[in-house]
Formats: structure tokens, sequence, C-alpha cells
């Protein structure tokens, strides 16, 4: 018999530790079927589809390692289908974002009342180890096996908490610092301002000539008086000298 670890290649992370958890404790590496890493892959020159069903229809124990990406993949559908046919020993482990609830896996070919675990529980991985035990030649050592396990709860823990951390940016300290200031008189030159002169043009000077003329000999008629008279009225308030009658 062999394990079989049913894994999309997106999860390659948690198949590489668990294919390291099985080792450490005794597995052989002519007993793991892992296709994510060529020594326990598919040989030189076999069609991968025949290679996969051959190796299903011999009952290996099939580890599924489930994820939303599993989910996602043709082909791990096909292995997960291909192993519940022929009844497969087998183990479902979850990655540690996986949502038990998802339809996918609630709709799934595996049964979703079986008793999975997460990849992270230290308790279930060690029941886990003691179910291979029944088919696989591992350790008798409990030092061996505990430290195995410890260094992989340990890794895992690490690979799930590995978020971008915001780096703090500290502001420089300023130091404050009280400068002593003499005191000088300031003198203020007096500043001679000229208002500008204003200055009439000829041309204007004569215009203005023109129409005190017409005005004075009464060549002006009554309305265009009228207007006149209203248009200096306007001026003079708009221009606010009215209040200094």
């Amino acid at each position: 018999m062999k394990i079989f670890i049913s894994h999309s290649s997106k999860n390659k992370f948690y198949g590489d530790k668990l294919v390291d958890l099985l080792r450490s404790v005794g597995v052989k590496e002519n007993e793991i079927i892992y296709t994510s890493n060529t020594a326990y892959g598919i040989p030189v020159g076999q069609n991968i589809f025949n290679w996969l069903k051959s190796q299903i229809t011999e009952k290996p124990f099939v580890i599924y390692l489930l994820s939303e990406e599993y989910y996602q993949s043709i082909a791990c559908l096909n292995e997960m289908g291909a192993a519940w046919i022929i009844e497969n020993k087998h183990a479902a482990i979850f990655t540690t974002n996986f949502n038990l609830s998802s339809k996918e896996f609630q709709s799934g070919a595996l049964d979703p009342r079986e008793i999975g675990f997460y990849i992270s529980d230290e308790e279930r991985i060690l029941s886990f180890l003691q179910l291979i035990s029944e088919d696989f030649e591992i350790s008798k050592s409990h030092i061996i096996i505990s430290q195995s396990i410890k260094k992989f709860i340990a890794e895992i823990s690490n690979h799930k908490t590995e978020i971008i951390k915001p780096v703090k940016i500290e502001e420089p300290k300023v130091e404050e610092k009280i400068f002593a200031t003499e005191t000088k008189p300031v003198t203020i030159e007096k500043i001679e301002i000229k208002q500008p002169i204003a200055t009439i043009s000829t041309n204007q000077t004569d215009l203005f000539s023109k129409f005190i003329n017409l005005i004075t000999s009464k060549k002006l008629k009554e309305d265009e008086l009228i207007l006149l008279h209203y248009i200096i009225e306007t001026g003079r308030f708009k221009l606010m000298t009215g209040w200094q009658e």
C-alpha cells in the first residue's frame, strides 16, 4: 500500500510539509505518491492520467488536502471521484483557511459528516499518525514522533501568520531649543507718499469747452438737458459726493 496525497498545486507548501512529516516518522520514499515533488511523482515517460489511475486502483491510503483551491481544480475533483468509487482508506485534512460550510464541501463526493481535521490541529495530527501506523511502519519512538509533530505544527503556524506588517515610520525627534534673542530697536523710515496728479489731456479740455458752450448758448434740446441733469446727479451719488451738500 502507498499514501497518495491528493492536493492542489496551489497548496504545495502544505503538501511539502505533510511529506516531510511522514518521512520524519519513518514512512518510506517509495510509499508516498505526491505529484508536486518529482521524487514522489510520476515516473518519466508515463502518461499522468493512466499512471494516476493505476495508482488509485491499487487502493492507496488517500490524504485529501482540502482547500478552496482544491475544489476549483478539475484534476483534483477527478482524483477525489476516482478514489471515492474504489472506496480507498482516506483522511480529510483541511488547510488553515478552508471553510467547512462551503457549498462545494457540503455537496461533494466526501461525506461532510466524516471526521476531518485542520492541518494545524496538533492532537489530531497525532491521531492521524496512529491511523497511518496500522498500514505503514513508522517509528515507535514517542520522542521522535512528538518532535516531528511539534516541528510540523510550528512551520504551519509560521506560514499561517506570515503577513506583511506595516512598517512604522518614526518621525525624527525635534529637540526643543530656546534661543535667547537680543532685542534691537526697530527704526521705521518715514516714507513720503506722493499722490498722483490727475492730468487732463488737451482733447478732453476741448470737448469740455464745447460742451459748456452748448449749454450756455442754449443749443441743447430740453430732453437732452433733462438727461444731462440725470447723469450729473447719478454720477455724484455713485462717486459719494452727494453727502457734502
